[in-house]
């Protein structure tokens, strides 16, 4: 291989039979890179599956939920001032929460709060000092 000088004919032999060798184990390896990216779009729908239940049940865990609804009503409240307009913690959450300008605005606090979850919901709903 480092010479220009042809090669005899056990050279040749060798050679080819090296080659032959070599080849089978492309084969082989192109068989098992088949196999193997078979088998990867199950385990990546199995892998894209459990991340989302794992996010699930986090969600379960998350603090907000064991709040008791005098805490969250409070939370709420703060929503709005006594004037029915957006007050510094309103404006801070308007991102997320739409606070209040009317009650009787159903794209504003409280409605926005109601529309959240059936027990926050039912917090919004009790508590007339968001109305």
């Amino acid at each position: 291989l480092q010479s220009n000088d042809a090669p005899t004919d056990g050279d040749i032999n060798f050679l080819k039979g090296y080659i032959a060798g070599k080849q089978k184990l492309l084969e082989e390896l192109s068989a098992h890179r088949a196999a193997l990216s078979a088998a990867e779009k199950p385990l990546t729908t199995l892998r894209s599956t459990l991340a989302t239940d794992i996010t699930q049940y986090k969600k379960a865990l998350h603090p907000i939920r064991r709040l008791p609804p005098e805490v969250l009503s409070e939370i709420f409240l703060q929503c709005i001032d006594e004037n029915g307009t957006e007050n510094e913690v309103s404006r801070f959450l308007d991102s997320t929460l739409s606070c209040l300008k009317s009650s009787l605005d159903p794209s504003q606090c409280p409605w926005t709060l109601s529309k959240v979850c059936s027990k926050w919901c039912a917090i919004s709903l009790s508590f007339p000092h968001l109305w």
